[in-house]
């Protein structure tokens, strides 16, 4: 069958995202993401056809084990620099410490290249001309760039560390990328984006930051409950009575013809693995996926419209609609169709797919702003500073006679732009009530939860996959520990082991309990997930969110994902309605 990606069930995007770094963000901030989980960073040999070079500003950093074109000399190493000027043989690094100062000679068997020393463990580079210092260069100097700390937590943990050679020394290389250098030239190298980077394996870093992408990569699962399957303390309450429960988190899909499961983490009710397919194969096992904010929204979106969650409605769907992804029922949206191949194609201007549409960087600002702290504030009050009632200029106008409820009603039909028109051609129009913009929000962006429910985030969208590796490998410590210490209270206090055996389940579920409370107050320390709609200026938050929304790429997919799972929320509702007439039916006879 050949490499294939797995598709979010209640958003069509696959999970194998992945991202270029810009200059200035931290390592852990570059990922690429594909099915065989062999690269953790976009290489820059594997540029797949772009055509970017050092005009667009993209160029490689060494990550590798060892540099391609490395030279050893009375026991130090020195890594190549490849600048524009080929013919810069004065160029000289300058040690922040005082230390020896090396001066960079030219070299024929370097071609383009030139041969700079790096000494120490940091990169302070001065030139000899400020003002023509090159961005790589900057780069270089930056802790972003090659100066990694190794025990950074914030780092991907896999991008901790740098090798280091025999001599101690640790490594950097910043390689321009042009149109004519081949794949060994810049092999082990990561791909930083510059500004108008073509690369279509990873989202350009300058287009979307790592924070609006929060959790693109993981994914949750729902699976067939069995005969033995028995409820749990930190099961959610749907879970009692469905059908199915949740898996773990993982945060790497693998591709479908990898012959393997995904692991999860935590193995919540003893499953380690599960199928996880967007395709029903009649396996009988297959496990529903989707990113775990995208279930957010469907919890929203079926207690708005049923009351309940209806996790069994879902699961129905999930197994009476086995469409493959490519050819669904529904008309698929231009840009999922433009990213659509057998990778997914990060193409520009599609950045909003990969982003978190319930942690939408400045959506929380914009709501703060709209909230007025003025006692007395009215919705009733007019929207904009400074006019008064319309003037005996507008006694002429055919509106005048129409009751207010009646010229509101008018307004409702028509959009922002028409408004505004409308506020020019008749006087009876140039003044309107703040509230009549809440109507206008609930109908053109009914996904905005904030002003109409006081519901914190799905509690799994509020854990990450990498505090959870880290409380496993903290874990594994404690167990180490609680064994040694268990074989001693056998065998010199028996009378106590019962004790001590309860005390380690308590602590051990504690552990469970205090990560989950870190991640959600970690997640809800700057949201903003509920408005008192008295005090919001409705007029304003529906302005800046239209002014802003270009910015506001989350919330962008929010408003796709809501139309998207409408169909599954309209399926389920049509299928309750058909239930219950049977139901119905059968009761009368």
């Amino acid at each position: 069958m050949g490499y294939s990606e797995v598709h979010c069930r209640l958003c069509d995007v696959v999970f194998n995202i992945s991202r270029l770094r810009k200059p200035d963000d931290p390592p852990s901030h570059a990922w690429m993401n594909t099915g065989d989980g062999n690269t953790r960073f976009v290489p820059a040999e594997n540029r797949w056809d772009s055509s970017c070079t050092s005009e667009d500003g993209c160029y490689g950093v060494w990550r590798g084990k060892e540099p391609p074109d490395r030279r050893q000399g009375e026991g130090e190493w020195r890594a190549i620099a490849v600048d524009e000027d080929e013919n810069d043989s004065n160029y000289v690094y300058e040690s922040s410490d005082g230390e020896e100062e090396y001066e960079f000679e030219s070299d024929d068997d370097l071609g383009d290249g030139e041969i700079e020393d790096l000494e120490g463990t940091e990169y302070d580079v001065e030139m000899t001309d400020a003002d023509s210092e090159p961005e790589w260069a900057r780069f270089l100097k930056s802790d972003s760039g090659l100066a990694y700390k190794p025990h950074n937590p914030h780092h991907h943990p896999d991008l901790m560390e740098t090798e280091q050679p025999a001599g101690g020394k640790r490594i950097g290389d910043i390689i321009k990328i042009e149109k004519e250098l081949a794949d060994r030239e810049v092999e082990g190298c990561e791909h930083i984006a510059g500004p108008t980077c073509t690369c279509d394996r990873g989202y350009n870093g300058h287009r979307i930051t790592a924070e609006e992408m929060r959790g693109c990569t993981t994914f949750q699962c729902f699976v067939r409950k069995l005969e033995r399957w028995s409820p749990d303390e930190h099961d959610q309450d749907f879970e009692a009575t469905s059908t199915h429960f949740l898996s773990g988190l993982c945060d790497h899909m693998p591709s479908t013809d990898s012959g393997g499961d995904p692991e999860v983490i935590p193995a919540r009710h003893g499953v380690e693995e599960v199928c996880a397919s967007d395709t029903i194969w009649g396996l009988g096992h297959e496990s529903m996926p989707f990113h775990t904010a995208c279930l957010d929204i469907f919890l929203r979106m079926s207690k708005l419209e049923f009351g309940e969650f209806d996790v069994n409605g879902l699961c129905a769907w999930y197994y009476a609609e086995p469409e493959y992804h490519w050819s669904p029922k529904t008309e698929r949206d231009k840009d999922i169709e433009a990213c659509q191949n057998q990778w997914w194609i990060h193409a520009d201007g599609t950045e909003y797919l990969a982003a978190n549409p319930v942690f939408v960087p400045r959506l929380s600002q914009i709501l703060r702003s709209a909230v007025s702290e003025d006692p007395n504030f009215d919705t009733q009050a007019g929207a904009f500073k400074g006019l008064g009632s319309p003037s005996a200029e507008g006694q002429d106008d055919r509106f005048t006679t129409l009751p207010l409820e009646l010229r509101l009603e008018v307004l409702g039909y028509l959009d922002p732009k028409d408004i505004a028109n409308l506020r020019l051609s008749s006087r009876t129009f140039y003044q309107l009530p703040i509230y009549l913009w809440r109507t206008f929000i609930q109908r053109d962006m009914p996904w905005l939860w904030e002003t109409w429910s006081d519901q914190k985030p799905y509690l799994w969208s509020m854990v990450t996959v990498e505090a959870l590796k880290m409380e496993k490998a903290e874990e594994k410590v404690f167990v180490e520990e609680f064994n040694l210490y268990r074989r001693v209270i056998r065998e010199e206090m028996p009378e106590l082991l019962d004790m001590w055996l309860g005390a380690e389940r308590s602590i051990m579920d504690r552990r469970v309990d205090k990560l989950i409370t870190q991640c959600e107050s970690e997640a809800l320390k700057e949201l903003v997930w509920t408005v008192p709609p008295e005090k919001i200026n409705w007029y304003q938050l529906y302005s800046d969110i239209a002014r802003n929304w270009s910015s506001l790429k989350g919330l962008k997919n929010r408003s796709r994902i809501w139309q998207y799972e409408r169909y599954i929320i309209d399926w389920i509702g049509k299928h309750r309605e058909e239930k219950r007439l049977q139901n119905s039916k059968m009761f009368a006879s």
